[in-house]
């Protein structure tokens, strides 16, 4: 017991390096407004660190570790999205006296190449084989299940890939791509050269500059939701002929049905649009999206929010119903989230509020999930922490999970050591000023290299 204890008071005398890291920063003028939380918790889940651990901060993008873990736990490991392709009426002479239906079921991966098995021409080919040569029915998506958005999102966000909203029916990650030319750096705007919307009746007003060579993407899309009027502001690093940015597409069937028809007119099956009223159904095939697990860490590698959102529709589309599912299952887990506020899956909101405490129980938690422990990126080698820990300092023995809003940089992941087994960790730096998200994010690397040193001991 005496030995427990020396070992736990050394520990926090190394742990003053923390400390006195954090004050280095606080004098200097650039940094000195920014908070730090943090918490580190042993292999036996007993916090042994803690910085301001109890208040609560957005999470941000971190908060795919809460949505994933309940999905991948109440879903199962092996769950496959889904999309089924029907008829009905019957077929003769090649002649469909019916219509085509499509079932999406909240499948996030539908027709995607990234996340799907499937392309459209697995579709042609299945009502190829039926006999099918030509449809005097319409191609119906069917819509007549609950969807529930989330309400806290910001308005500037709505417009923009990562502000796709999941559907019933989705396609292609709901996101469509506008294509700009800025080489020419004369001209007031810079010159929309292609527009990938798939769908009719939109309306683009396009004010977006050339920015200086080497600044990137400062675009940013306007819409509200279910609206065909786009506003692109911003700017777009000069000297590319082909600038692509992604937008988020409202309408996902539209865009589907003008993509489905296409293909289907190039095998000479063609459709006359008129809707045939008829009850029976009959099933063409099934399309399976690929395993949740491999999902998950598609999403928690890439920051998916389109993912994690989805995820949340296919547990429970009502959100207050799934959040207190949510809640009575990490309370199982001996994690309270009652004082905390979530408003989505993905972390998109600002006004999320969960402490880093919570959070580094919540891992220790469900660190013995494997499929949950391998979808989070490691530190140095992949996903949105490949560019940290330049210098393999870690060694690949720290998986984790970023996340950034406009005033937050957070990390919350795990550390694998030699003696002490795998411990978790929690840090966020919040309140960031306009373009510092660059320092925080040193600051939170350095804390989490000298936790590892810490930690790894021989």
């Amino acid at each position: 017991m005496k030995l427990l204890f020396l070992f736990f008071s050394l520990l926090q005398i190394q742990f003053t390096q923390l400390d006195q890291f954090i004050s280095k920063y606080k004098l200097q003028k650039n940094t000195a407004h920014f908070g730090v939380s943090m918490s580190i918790r042993d292999e036996k889940g007993k916090e042994i660190y803690a910085k301001d651990s109890k208040t609560n901060f957005a999470p941000a993008s971190t908060l795919k570790l809460i949505s994933t873990g309940f999905a991948l736990e109440t879903l199962g490991a092996d769950y496959k999205f889904q999309t089924k392709l029907f008829y009905s009426g019957f077929i003769e002479n090649g002649i469909l006296n019916g219509n085509l239906i499509l079932e999406n079921n909240y499948n996030p991966a539908f027709l995607n190449a990234e996340s799907d098995t499937n392309t459209m021409m697995h579709l042609i080919r299945d009502i190829q084989k039926t006999g099918i040569r030509k449809i005097n029915g319409k191609i119906l998506i069917k819509q007549d299940s609950p969807e529930d958005f989330p309400t806290r999102w910001l308005l500037s966000d709505l417009g923009n890939y990562y502000g796709a909203l999941p559907r019933f029916f989705n396609y292609k990650e709901n996101q469509y791509a506008l294509t700009y030319n800025t080489l020419n750096t004369n001209t007031e705007y810079t010159q929309l050269t292609n527009v990938d919307l798939g769908y009719e009746g939109a309306k683009i007003i396009s004010k977006v500059k050339n920015g200086s060579a080497g600044s990137g993407d400062q675009s940013n899309i306007i819409t509200l939701p279910f609206s065909k009027d786009i506003l692109v502001v911003g700017t777009l690093a000069a000297g590319n002929e082909a600038y692509k940015i992604k937008g988020a597409n409202m309408f996902p069937e539209e865009t589907f049905l003008t993509d489905f028809k296409i293909a289907l007119s190039k095998e000479n099956i063609n459709t006359n649009n008129s809707e045939i009223n008829t009850e029976n159904l009959n099933l063409i095939n099934t399309y399976y999206s690929k395993p949740l697990t491999e999902l998950i860490k598609i999403c928690n590698y890439e920051s998916d929010n389109f993912l994690a959102e989805s995820f949340r529709m296919a547990v429970e589309p009502n959100f207050k119903k799934y959040r207190t599912m949510l809640g009575e299952w990490l309370n199982l887990k001996s994690v309270d989230i009652s004082n905390s506020a979530i408003y989505d899956a993905s972390g998109l909101s600002p006004q999320n509020a969960i402490s880093t405490s919570i959070f580094s129980n919540y891992l220790f938690e469900m660190k013995e999930n494997s499929f949950f422990y391998e979808s989070l990126a490691t530190l140095g080698r992949d996903g949105t922490l490949k560019n940290l820990d330049q210098k393999n300092i870690s060694k690949g023995n720290i998986k984790a999970k970023s996340g950034t809003l406009s005033n937050v940089k957070a990390y919350i992941g795990y550390i694998k050591t030699r003696k002490r087994g795998i411990n978790t960790f929690s840090v966020v730096i919040h309140g960031l000023g306009e373009k510092q998200e660059k320092q925080a994010r040193i600051i939170a690397e350095e804390l989490i290299l000298k936790t590892y040193k810490i930690l790894d001991v021989k």
